[in-house]
């Protein structure tokens, strides 16, 4: 095998065929390598391998149209039959050079994931994944070529052959949809390109792909071996079946595996890693929930199958399945639910959640009023997931009642988000319509009021409060005599003035804009550290002073440091900025939660800083006392894409478009003149 290896190699390499399937490789790879990173910005070099799968078609049949077609027309293929070496060594010798010459423009594209990585942000771990893949692809593709170059004699047949049956494969998913359903299914196991799309597009290490594609690598080899043999008879017949059977059940065996056993996540950003908040969580469930798709899985966003199946493997109490309501026109009504929804229910509780697929994959909108095309900011599967079964699985239920009729803002979008994974429910409430707070409150919360609190709407507040209620105020105005009266009462009072910090601000901002001082002996914020930052800006402050009981605690969790300054007066010291007072009544434990600026939900801050902690500490504060809400926060996986700017893109392009491909060809033919003058 080795011998005919070496002269098979040879031969690539003195004709022009090697030389030519190599520029050929290299100068498409440029192409999209050019436009797609190297002007374009992308920092990923998988849509380059995706877009250059179709040269193959071109490529590949020039490369192997001689492979066998040569020796048939030549009468020497009855040499093969007769030499020492065994047909299967001299086939696969025949297949391993060509592979070899397939390996060269592999190793020369190796080197574009580093450029792109020496001018910015990379994906170095799935680019040389998905260039695996590639050059795998590329195996089964020369299989196949040799395969039918060893049908005929002509180089030309075998060329147009090899083309039509990688177009065929190149085609396969839109070929097999027009089949029925079932044998679509099945069939869609031998999806060539779709491993290629799990390894640079969705950026997993597909192992069932690998072995299909190394399968049928084989199998190609192993029909040519069966072809070249001319053997003819049952036994001949037989043994090609059995091959073939044992590579379709094999592959189509794996290919109804569930992605979690045969697919491991390569992404940057582990998009379908759950974390370990969630692994601790599901292995601790003790109730039985179903997990509901109401869509087929073949139309469903991999990205969102994938997880669901990473997802549900985790707990045994976690089922999965699949709803199609095309074929099942009725699961839209028994799961009270819309298409392309996950409903996540529990049996023992009666509970119910319906999580729609635009709360996993968030669309960003901007881009699409902008651009006219949908783009995704976030993956929010696992957050929307575990709220979901935690709130299921649960027999309490807790209600944050929002008051109003004091000009009280929104709150917006991204703190409505985090009250609904904490799986406490909302409301409004007005003190004088309603008469007084509801019986089923958890949390009453004024956001940024701007009218004062009547006598009477002040007295209910106080009721609920001595009764063990809980209240949050979030309170951006000084001159509102009630709400201040109120805070008075339980130990806070409020300083004139905007509050800045000269020990903790960002500079280029100024001192009006700085990171508050956390405490740790609060609960509210025991958990962050120095590291943990927020962004506070048009806070007021609060100073301490005596309740008017005894029995009511402050305790403060936000403030500013030593250095805090206040513009009406110039008075330096430490401000609170958030604080806590506590008190045991017959009623319960009453809370007043007191926060003197809007930045904790400031939805500017926490789009476009989410690495601030000011949601998680309001979230902290929401849920304050409630012991049966579990707290889980897990923030959506940003889909976010940071392009580069490539220095010097026409040097790099230049190389890959004309100096490689060029030399090459120079170098082929100038070695191939030189011989034939020899």
């Amino acid at each position: 095998m080795t011998a005919v290896y070496k002269r098979e190699l040879r031969s690539y390499f003195t004709s022009m065929v090697g030389y030519v399937f190599i520029a050929i490789l290299i100068f498409f790879v440029g192409i999209y390598f050019m436009a797609y990173n190297l002007f374009g910005g992308y920092p990923s070099f998988g849509y380059v391998l995706l877009s250059c799968t179709i040269i193959f078609m071109v490529a590949v049949p020039i490369l192997t149209m001689r492979s066998m077609a040569e020796d048939r027309r030549g009468k020497t293929d009855q040499l093969l039959l007769t030499s020492p070496v065994s047909l299967t060594g001299i086939v696969l010798g025949k297949y391993l050079a060509m592979v070899t010459v397939l390996l060269v423009p592999i190793l020369l594209i190796c080197f574009c994931p580093l450029i792109i990585a020496m001018n910015g942000s990379a994906t170095l771990t799935a680019d040389y994944a998905a260039i695996l893949a590639f050059f795998c692809m590329g195996c089964v593709y020369i299989a196949v070529g040799m395969f039918v170059s060893a049908l005929t004699e002509s180089q030309i047949i075998a060329a147009v052959g090899t083309f039509a049956a990688l177009l065929v494969l190149y085609l396969w998913t839109d070929l097999v949809s027009f089949l029925p359903d079932s044998l679509a299914q099945l069939l869609s196991s031998f999806d060539f390109q779709g491993v290629l799309d799990n390894f640079a597009y969705y950026s997993v290490f597909d192992l069932g792909g690998l072995l299909l594609y190394l399968s049928m690598a084989a199998v190609f080899v192993f029909l040519t071996v069966q072809v070249l043999q001319r053997r003819k008879g049952i036994t001949s017949a037989a043994t090609t079946a059995v091959v073939l059977a044992i590579a379709v059940v094999v592959n189509l065996v794996v290919g109804q595996l569930p992605s979690d056993l045969v697919e491991r996540d390569i992404s940057d950003n582990s998009l379908y890693t759950v974390s370990d908040t969630s692994v601790d969580y599901l292995s601790a469930l003790e109730r039985d929930v179903e997990l509901v798709v109401l869509a087929s899985e073949d139309t469903t966003d991999q990205r969102i199958t994938k997880f669901l199946h990473n997802y549900a493997a985790l707990s045994g109490h976690l089922s999965l399945s699949f709803v199609d309501p095309v074929e099942h026109p009725s699961a839209l009504t028994e799961y009270e639910a819309d298409q392309n929804t996950v409903v996540v229910r529990c049996a023992d509780t009666g509970r119910q959640r319906v999580v729609p697929f635009s709360d996993i994959l968030v669309a960003d909108l901007m881009s699409y009023y902008t651009y006219g095309t949908y783009t995704y900011s976030e993956f929010d599967a696992e957050g929307q997931l575990t709220s979901a079964v935690d709130y299921v699985t649960s027999d309490n239920s807790h209600i944050l009642y929002l008051a109003e009729n004091h000009g009280e803002s929104a709150l917006g979008g991204s703190v409505t988000d985090a009250i609904s994974k904490a799986n406490l429910s909302t409301s409004t409430v007005s003190l004088l319509l309603d008469n007084g707070v509801p019986d089923d409150c958890s949390l009453l919360v004024f956001n940024q009021p701007q009218t004062d609190l009547s006598a009477g709407e002040a007295q209910m507040v106080r009721d609920y409060l001595e009764g063990g209620g809980q209240v949050m105020i979030l309170l951006t105005r000084t001159d509102l005599a009630n709400f201040n009266a109120i805070l008075a009462d339980y130990g806070l009072a409020m300083a004139q003035g905007y509050i800045g910090d000269t020990a903790r601000y960002y500079a280029q901002y100024g001192r009006f804009y700085f990171s508050a001082t956390l405490s740790a002996s609060s609960p509210i914020t025991a958990q962050f550290g120095d590291d943990d930052l927020t962004l506070i800006y048009g806070a007021h402050g609060m100073t301490q002073c005596d309740p008017v009981r005894d029995t009511i605690t402050v305790t403060p969790f936000m403030t500013t440091t030593e250095s805090g300054y206040s513009d009406a007066g110039g008075q330096t010291g430490t401000y609170i900025l958030g604080a806590q007072a506590e008190e045991e009544t017959d009623g319960g434990t009453a809370r007043l939660t007191v926060f003197t600026t809007e930045s904790v939900v400031d939805q500017s801050i926490l789009t476009f800083n989410p690495s601030m902690v000011n949601l998680d500490i309001f979230l902290n504060a929401a849920t304050s006392g409630m012991e049966d809400i579990s707290a889980i926060s897990i923030p959506a996986k940003s889909l976010e894409i940071t392009y580069n700017t490539v220095l010097n893109p026409g040097m790099w392009s230049t190389l890959y478009l004309a100096v490689i491909p060029l030399g090459v060809l120079i170098g082929g033919l100038a070695y191939w003149i030189k011989r034939r003058k020899l």
